[in-house]
Protein backbone atom coordinates (compact mmCIF):
# COMPACT_ATOMS: atom_id res chain seq x y z
CA UNK A 1 0.00 0.00 0.00
CA UNK A 2 1.45 3.34 -1.06
CA UNK A 3 2.00 6.10 1.45
CA UNK A 4 -0.34 9.10 1.28
CA UNK A 5 0.88 12.07 -0.73
CA UNK A 6 2.16 15.09 1.10
CA UNK A 7 0.34 18.33 0.23
CA UNK A 8 2.37 21.47 0.59
CA UNK A 9 0.24 24.61 0.89
CA UNK A 10 1.14 27.34 -1.59
CA UNK A 11 1.20 30.76 -0.04
CA UNK A 12 1.90 34.01 -1.84
CA UNK A 13 5.17 35.64 -0.90
CA UNK A 14 4.59 38.52 1.41
CA UNK A 15 7.04 41.33 0.73
CA UNK A 16 7.30 44.37 2.92
CA UNK A 17 6.48 47.48 0.89
CA UNK A 18 7.83 50.68 2.30
CA UNK A 19 5.34 53.52 2.22
CA UNK A 20 7.11 56.69 1.21
CA UNK A 21 5.54 60.05 1.96
CA UNK A 22 7.29 63.35 1.33
CA UNK A 23 7.51 65.39 4.51
CA UNK A 24 9.21 68.71 5.20
CA UNK A 25 10.65 67.22 8.37
CA UNK A 26 12.79 64.95 6.19
CA UNK A 27 14.41 67.96 4.54
CA UNK A 28 13.55 70.48 1.83
CA UNK A 29 15.23 72.70 -0.72
CA UNK A 30 14.95 76.46 -0.41
CA UNK A 31 14.74 77.73 -3.96
CA UNK A 32 13.76 81.22 -5.09
CA UNK A 33 10.44 81.22 -6.95
CA UNK A 34 11.86 83.31 -9.80
CA UNK A 35 14.64 80.77 -10.33
CA UNK A 36 12.24 77.84 -10.12
CA UNK A 37 9.78 79.50 -12.53
CA UNK A 38 12.58 80.09 -15.00
CA UNK A 39 13.68 76.46 -14.82
CA UNK A 40 10.11 75.35 -15.49
CA UNK A 41 9.68 77.63 -18.50
CA UNK A 42 13.17 77.27 -19.96
CA UNK A 43 13.45 75.48 -23.30
CA UNK A 44 15.70 72.70 -22.04
CA UNK A 45 15.98 69.11 -23.13
CA UNK A 46 14.82 66.37 -20.81
CA UNK A 47 18.36 65.50 -19.72
CA UNK A 48 19.35 69.15 -19.28
CA UNK A 49 16.30 69.80 -17.11
CA UNK A 50 16.97 66.76 -14.91
CA UNK A 51 20.62 67.70 -14.41
CA UNK A 52 19.73 71.34 -13.64
CA UNK A 53 17.24 70.26 -10.96
CA UNK A 54 19.75 67.76 -9.58
CA UNK A 55 22.38 70.49 -9.19
CA UNK A 56 19.84 72.67 -7.38
CA UNK A 57 19.11 69.75 -5.07
CA UNK A 58 22.81 69.13 -4.37
CA UNK A 59 23.47 72.80 -3.61
CA UNK A 60 20.43 74.63 -2.25
CA UNK A 61 19.22 71.38 -0.73
CA UNK A 62 22.22 71.54 1.58
CA UNK A 63 22.15 75.31 2.05
CA UNK A 64 25.00 75.94 -0.40
CA UNK A 65 25.28 78.12 -3.49
CA UNK A 66 28.14 76.11 -5.02
CA UNK A 67 29.58 72.70 -4.31
CA UNK A 68 31.83 70.00 -5.71
CA UNK A 69 29.40 67.58 -7.36
CA UNK A 70 30.67 64.58 -9.28
CA UNK A 71 28.99 63.22 -12.40
CA UNK A 72 28.36 59.93 -10.61
CA UNK A 73 26.33 61.74 -7.92
CA UNK A 74 24.22 63.47 -10.58
CA UNK A 75 23.83 60.19 -12.48
CA UNK A 76 22.53 58.46 -9.35
CA UNK A 77 20.01 61.25 -8.70
CA UNK A 78 18.82 61.69 -12.30
CA UNK A 79 18.94 57.95 -13.16
CA UNK A 80 20.90 58.80 -16.31
CA UNK A 81 24.17 57.35 -17.61
CA UNK A 82 27.22 59.30 -16.46
CA UNK A 83 28.18 60.17 -20.04
CA UNK A 84 24.79 61.82 -20.67
CA UNK A 85 25.00 63.64 -17.36
CA UNK A 86 28.42 65.07 -18.26
CA UNK A 87 27.17 66.20 -21.68
CA UNK A 88 24.05 67.88 -20.26
CA UNK A 89 26.09 69.57 -17.49
CA UNK A 90 28.55 71.08 -19.98
CA UNK A 91 25.65 72.31 -22.13
CA UNK A 92 24.07 74.01 -19.11
CA UNK A 93 27.39 75.67 -18.28
CA UNK A 94 27.69 76.91 -21.88
CA UNK A 95 24.16 78.37 -21.64
CA UNK A 96 25.13 80.01 -18.32
CA UNK A 97 22.29 78.25 -16.51
CA UNK A 98 24.96 76.63 -14.35
CA UNK A 99 28.08 78.52 -13.29
CA UNK A 100 31.45 77.01 -12.48
CA UNK A 101 34.02 78.40 -10.09
CA UNK A 102 37.06 76.20 -10.01
CA UNK A 103 35.88 72.68 -9.22
CA UNK A 104 32.54 73.84 -7.82
CA UNK A 105 29.28 74.28 -9.72
CA UNK A 106 25.87 75.69 -8.88
CA UNK A 107 22.78 77.40 -10.33
CA UNK A 108 23.20 80.87 -11.82
CA UNK A 109 20.84 83.10 -9.85
CA UNK A 110 21.28 85.93 -12.37
CA UNK A 111 18.70 84.56 -14.79
CA UNK A 112 19.13 87.50 -17.18
CA UNK A 113 22.49 85.99 -18.11
CA UNK A 114 20.94 82.73 -19.26
CA UNK A 115 21.47 82.20 -22.97
CA UNK A 116 18.48 80.02 -23.86
CA UNK A 117 16.25 80.51 -26.88
CA UNK A 118 12.80 81.57 -25.70
CA UNK A 119 11.40 84.20 -23.42
CA UNK A 120 12.26 85.10 -19.85
CA UNK A 121 9.34 85.04 -17.48
CA UNK A 122 8.56 88.38 -15.89
CA UNK A 123 5.17 88.60 -14.24
CA UNK A 124 2.45 88.52 -16.90
CA UNK A 125 4.64 89.84 -19.71
CA UNK A 126 7.27 88.45 -22.04
CA UNK A 127 10.42 90.18 -23.19
CA UNK A 128 10.31 92.95 -25.77
CA UNK A 129 12.21 90.84 -28.30
CA UNK A 130 9.64 88.07 -28.27
CA UNK A 131 6.74 90.54 -28.30
CA UNK A 132 8.10 92.17 -31.45
CA UNK A 133 8.54 88.81 -33.16
CA UNK A 134 5.01 87.74 -32.29
CA UNK A 135 3.63 91.08 -33.49
CA UNK A 136 5.49 90.76 -36.78
CA UNK A 137 4.19 87.23 -37.25
CA UNK A 138 0.59 88.25 -36.55
CA UNK A 139 0.82 91.17 -38.98
CA UNK A 140 2.32 88.91 -41.65
CA UNK A 141 -0.51 86.41 -41.20
CA UNK A 142 -3.26 89.05 -41.12
CA UNK A 143 -6.09 88.17 -43.51
CA UNK A 144 -6.16 91.77 -44.72
CA UNK A 145 -2.85 91.11 -46.46
CA UNK A 146 -4.15 88.06 -48.30
CA UNK A 147 -7.06 87.19 -50.53
CA UNK A 148 -10.24 87.48 -48.53
CA UNK A 149 -13.69 86.61 -49.82
CA UNK A 150 -14.38 90.30 -50.35
CA UNK A 151 -11.26 90.95 -52.45
CA UNK A 152 -11.72 87.78 -54.49
CA UNK A 153 -15.32 88.73 -55.33
CA UNK A 154 -14.24 92.25 -56.27
CA UNK A 155 -11.42 90.99 -58.49
CA UNK A 156 -13.76 88.52 -60.16
CA UNK A 157 -16.30 91.26 -60.92
CA UNK A 158 -13.63 93.59 -62.30
CA UNK A 159 -12.14 90.89 -64.53
CA UNK A 160 -15.62 89.95 -65.73
CA UNK A 161 -16.42 93.52 -66.75
CA UNK A 162 -13.21 93.79 -68.78
CA UNK A 163 -14.06 90.79 -70.99
CA UNK A 164 -15.33 91.41 -74.52
CA UNK A 165 -19.11 91.25 -74.85
CA UNK A 166 -19.08 88.15 -77.06
CA UNK A 167 -16.75 86.26 -74.72
CA UNK A 168 -18.82 87.28 -71.71
CA UNK A 169 -22.01 86.18 -73.44
CA UNK A 170 -20.50 82.79 -74.27
CA UNK A 171 -19.28 82.42 -70.70
CA UNK A 172 -22.70 83.23 -69.24
CA UNK A 173 -24.34 80.86 -71.69
CA UNK A 174 -21.99 78.04 -70.69
CA UNK A 175 -22.87 78.60 -67.04
CA UNK A 176 -26.58 78.10 -67.68
CA UNK A 177 -27.88 74.62 -66.85
CA UNK A 178 -28.53 72.38 -69.84
CA UNK A 179 -31.38 69.87 -70.15
CA UNK A 180 -29.96 66.51 -71.15
CA UNK A 181 -33.47 65.33 -72.03
CA UNK A 182 -34.17 68.28 -74.33
CA UNK A 183 -34.31 66.27 -77.58
CA UNK A 184 -36.37 63.52 -75.94
CA UNK A 185 -38.84 65.99 -74.45
CA UNK A 186 -39.24 67.79 -77.78
CA UNK A 187 -40.05 64.51 -79.51
CA UNK A 188 -42.55 63.70 -76.76
CA UNK A 189 -44.24 67.10 -77.00
CA UNK A 190 -44.37 67.51 -80.76
CA UNK A 191 -45.03 63.93 -81.88
CA UNK A 192 -46.10 61.43 -79.23
CA UNK A 193 -48.37 63.72 -77.20
CA UNK A 194 -50.20 64.79 -80.38
CA UNK A 195 -50.60 61.26 -81.74
CA UNK A 196 -54.23 61.04 -80.60
CA UNK A 197 -54.20 59.29 -77.22
CA UNK A 198 -56.24 60.40 -74.21
CA UNK A 199 -54.35 63.44 -72.84
CA UNK A 200 -53.94 62.81 -69.13
CA UNK A 201 -51.00 62.46 -66.74
CA UNK A 202 -48.59 64.35 -68.96
CA UNK A 203 -45.80 64.60 -66.37
CA UNK A 204 -45.78 60.86 -65.68
CA UNK A 205 -46.11 60.11 -69.38
CA UNK A 206 -43.06 62.24 -70.18
CA UNK A 207 -41.00 60.40 -67.57
CA UNK A 208 -42.14 57.04 -68.94
CA UNK A 209 -41.33 58.19 -72.48
CA UNK A 210 -37.74 59.01 -71.42
CA UNK A 211 -37.32 55.60 -69.78
CA UNK A 212 -38.74 53.63 -72.70
CA UNK A 213 -36.71 55.60 -75.21
CA UNK A 214 -33.48 54.71 -73.40
CA UNK A 215 -34.34 51.01 -73.63
CA UNK A 216 -35.44 51.33 -77.26
CA UNK A 217 -32.25 53.24 -78.16
CA UNK A 218 -30.06 50.52 -76.66
CA UNK A 219 -31.89 47.93 -78.75
CA UNK A 220 -32.50 49.88 -81.98
CA UNK A 221 -30.03 52.75 -81.85
CA UNK A 222 -32.52 55.37 -83.09
CA UNK A 223 -33.18 59.00 -82.23
CA UNK A 224 -35.97 60.32 -79.96
CA UNK A 225 -37.85 61.59 -83.03
CA UNK A 226 -37.73 58.15 -84.67
CA UNK A 227 -38.99 56.52 -81.48
CA UNK A 228 -41.84 59.02 -81.22
CA UNK A 229 -42.76 58.47 -84.91
CA UNK A 230 -42.77 54.72 -84.34
CA UNK A 231 -45.14 55.07 -81.37
CA UNK A 232 -47.37 57.52 -83.24
CA UNK A 233 -47.75 55.03 -86.07
CA UNK A 234 -48.65 52.27 -83.62
CA UNK A 235 -51.17 54.49 -81.87
CA UNK A 236 -52.86 55.46 -85.14
CA UNK A 237 -53.20 51.79 -86.06
CA UNK A 238 -55.10 51.08 -82.81
CA UNK A 239 -57.35 54.11 -82.36
CA UNK A 240 -60.90 53.19 -83.34
CA UNK A 241 -59.92 49.59 -83.98
CA UNK A 242 -58.90 48.32 -80.52
CA UNK A 243 -61.61 48.27 -77.87
CA UNK A 244 -60.94 50.75 -75.03
CA UNK A 245 -57.77 52.13 -76.57
CA UNK A 246 -59.23 55.63 -76.80
CA UNK A 247 -59.44 55.71 -72.97
CA UNK A 248 -55.99 54.23 -72.35
CA UNK A 249 -53.64 56.54 -70.45
CA UNK A 250 -50.37 57.39 -72.23
CA UNK A 251 -48.37 56.41 -69.12
CA UNK A 252 -50.00 52.98 -69.07
CA UNK A 253 -49.33 52.59 -72.78
CA UNK A 254 -45.64 53.40 -72.34
CA UNK A 255 -44.93 51.48 -69.13
CA UNK A 256 -46.78 48.44 -70.44
CA UNK A 257 -45.07 48.60 -73.85
CA UNK A 258 -48.47 48.21 -75.44
CA UNK A 259 -47.02 48.68 -78.91
CA UNK A 260 -45.87 45.08 -78.56
CA UNK A 261 -49.48 43.91 -78.24
CA UNK A 262 -51.07 42.10 -81.15
CA UNK A 263 -52.11 44.50 -83.85
CA UNK A 264 -55.85 44.87 -84.45
CA UNK A 265 -57.20 43.65 -87.78
CA UNK A 266 -57.52 46.59 -90.14
CA UNK A 267 -60.75 46.50 -92.15
CA UNK A 268 -60.64 47.71 -95.77
CA UNK A 269 -62.20 51.05 -96.63
CA UNK A 270 -64.69 51.66 -99.44
CA UNK A 271 -61.95 51.52 -102.03
CA UNK A 272 -60.81 48.14 -100.78
CA UNK A 273 -57.40 49.51 -99.72
CA UNK A 274 -55.90 49.88 -96.24
CA UNK A 275 -55.90 53.43 -94.89
CA UNK A 276 -52.60 55.27 -95.12
CA UNK A 277 -51.25 56.89 -91.95
CA UNK A 278 -48.90 59.87 -92.23
CA UNK A 279 -47.29 61.70 -89.32
CA UNK A 280 -45.81 65.10 -90.10
CA UNK A 281 -42.71 66.51 -88.45
CA UNK A 282 -44.92 68.90 -86.51
CA UNK A 283 -46.64 65.89 -84.95
CA UNK A 284 -49.97 65.93 -86.73
CA UNK A 285 -51.35 62.57 -87.82
CA UNK A 286 -53.02 62.32 -91.22
CA UNK A 287 -55.13 59.40 -92.44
Amino acid sequence: MSSPATVTPIRPSLAVVERRVAELEDGYTRLANALYDELIGADLTKNQSKVAHAICRKTYGFGKKLDRISDSQLAQLTRLPRQKVNKAKNELIAMKVIIREGSQIGPNKNITEWEIEGCHYSGDNVTTLVTKNVTKTVIAMSPKQGHTKETITKEKKESKNTLPEQVRADEEKSLQPTNKHQATDEAFESIFWLAGMHKTGKKNAKSAFRTQYQEWRRAKGGTPEQFAMFLAGDISSRIGKQFGFDKLHPTTYLNGKRWEDEKPLAGPDSSGQKPTVTVSKSGYVYY
